[in-house]
């Protein structure tokens, strides 16, 4: 399960689902996804959901990239179902994201 969790963390602009990752790494599907969910209580799909969200966060604050182009490169459908994913999982859009938390960085350098 280390390896899996290590190469989902790893590769997050890679990702697109459980299938995926475990055909990349060569792992039974089905034996892989009630291991992982056994052992630490999500499924692989939870995680992957959680990394690349992580990621997303990380690149709205950089700010030289639009939402749709994070949606992208993350994978996500189409920026409306990125949009929808974020704010579900973080309680703010995208945007909103962005500007609060640019807004904390700028303030904190002074």
């Amino acid at each position: 399960m280390a390896l899996t969790a290590y190469y989902i963390s790893a590769h997050p602009q890679e990702l697109t689902n459980s299938h995926g990752v475990l055909h990349t790494l060569n792992l039974n599907n089905d034996y892989t996804q009630k291991l992982f969910k056994k052992e630490l209580g999500f499924s692989i799909n939870a995680y992957i959901q959680h990394i690349k969200l992580s990621e997303a966060k990380r690149l709205l604050l950089q700010r030289q990239l639009s939402v749709g182009k994070i949606a992208s490169l993350l994978h996500f459908y189409d920026t409306p179902t990125f949009s929808k994913t974020f704010k579900k999982a973080v309680g703010l859009s995208p945007l909103k994201y962005r500007e609060l938390n640019y807004l904390s960085l700028t303030s904190q350098s002074y």
